[in-house]
């Protein structure tokens, strides 16, 4: 594919909807900045995430509150140093429906 997203191991999370949940993301150097990129869709293009309040930037990751359904996807952390960008960490997040938390 060529993007170098396939040498990191994709894993699977799974959230609770309206909880919040925490993806890790660190770099081995501190010069490097990090950017989060979501594909809530195979067939579409990834997308940065900023400057939206239910995601919040931590110095070791990302954390989402109030999951929602649609936050379901591919989320990619990407390091940037210099003008070179790699994948650190890919997270298949599966979001699990309240009512089907409360019927258990």
């Amino acid at each position: 594919l060529g993007d170098g997203l396939e040498v990191v191991e994709e894993k699977m999370i799974y959230g609770v909807e309206t909880n919040t949940t925490f993806l890790e993301c660190v770099p081995k150097s501190q010069q490097t900045s990090v950017r989060w990129m979501v594909q809530h869709h195979p067939a579409q293009h990834g997308k940065e995430l900023k400057g939206e309040a239910r995601f919040v930037h931590l110095e070791r990751g990302i954390l989402i509150h109030q999951l929602e359904r649609g936050d379901a996807g591919l989320y990619s952390c990407l390091a940037e140093e210099l003008s070179f960008s790699h994948p650190i960490a890919r997270y298949s997040l599966h979001v699990i429906e309240q009512q089907h938390i409360a019927t258990l």
